[in-house]
């Protein structure tokens, strides 16, 4: 349960760096590192399941660059929930 709290909370915490920079985009690694991690460590991998929760509700989108790198931002206006933009 404490995973489920973990991931809730980091949903919240995104949410609000997204609403505060909303052209913020970086990978889930970099969201981890500098949006999130500033004061202590933060876990990438619960990072994602956040980012996967916030990109299936259609608040994030994921882009995929040519090279493969993914990374997430606040989706744009019409975007359809879970889509992935490739660039």
């Amino acid at each position: 349960m404490a995973a489920d709290d973990d991931v809730s909370a980091l949903v919240r915490r995104i949410n609000r760096y997204l609403r505060d920079n909303p052209l913020a985009c970086d990978s889930a690694e970099g969201i981890a590192r500098w949006w999130l991690g500033a004061d202590a460590p933060v876990d990438e991998a619960i990072v994602k399941r956040a980012l996967g929760q916030l990109q299936a509700s259609g608040v994030v989108e994921v882009l995929i660059a040519a090279d493969g790198r993914v990374r997430y931002r606040r989706a744009q206006p019409g975007a359809p929930p879970g889509c992935a933009v490739k660039h």
